[in-house]
C-alpha cells in the first residue's frame, strides 16, 4: 500500500480508534477529565484535517487518479461477493475535508464550555437560547 492509501486509512479509522482506546481506559475506571478528553479529540481531528488537506493536494497534482484502499470481500458465497473498497477520489475527499473540520470545531467549542452548561458556547445552542428566551 501506498502513504496516500494509509493515510486515508488512518483518517477514516481515527474516530472508531479514539473511540475505544478512550472508552476501555472509561471501562478500566480511569475517570478523564473533559478538557483532556476534549484535547485528544481536538488533536485527532486537526491531525486528520491536515491528512485530508494532503490527501486533496496530492489528487490535485496526480490529475484524475483516485485513492484506492481494497480491503478484500465483505461478504462472499460461491462467485457472489460484496468487495470492501475504500475510494478517495474528486467528489469523496471534500465531503471527507467537510466533515473532519466540523468535527475539529465541535471539538474545539467543547474546550471552552463551562461545566454548568457544556453546550453554552456552541453557536447554535446560543441561536436556540437566545430564541426561546425571546418568546
Amino acid at each position: 500500500m501506498t502513504s496516500q492509501q494509509w493515510i486515508l486509512l488512518a483518517v477514516v479509522l481515527a474516530p472508531g480508534a479514539i473511540f475505544l482506546g478512550l472508552s476501555l481506559l472509561w471501562l478500566l475506571g480511569w475517570d478523564a477529565p473533559e478538557r483532556f478528553l476534549s484535547r485528544v479529540t481536538g488533536l485527532a481531528y486537526s491531525l486528520s484535517t491536515a491528512a485530508v488537506a494532503w490527501l486533496i493536494w496530492c489528487l490535485v497534482i496526480s490529475g484524475d487518479q483516485p485513492i484506492v484502499v481494497s480491503l478484500g470481500n465483505w461478504f462472499a458465497v460461491h462467485e457472489y461477493q460484496f468487495p470492501l473498497v475504500l475510494l478517495g477520489d474528486h467528489l469523496s475527499l471534500p465531503f471527507l475535508a467537510l466533515t473532519v473540520v466540523l468535527a475539529t470545531l465541535a471539538s474545539s467549542s467543547c474546550s471552552t464550555c463551562s461545566p454548568s452548561a457544556p453546550w453554552s458556547s456552541f453557536p447554535p445552542a446560543r441561536l436556540i437560547s437566545s430564541s426561546a428566551a425571546g418568546s
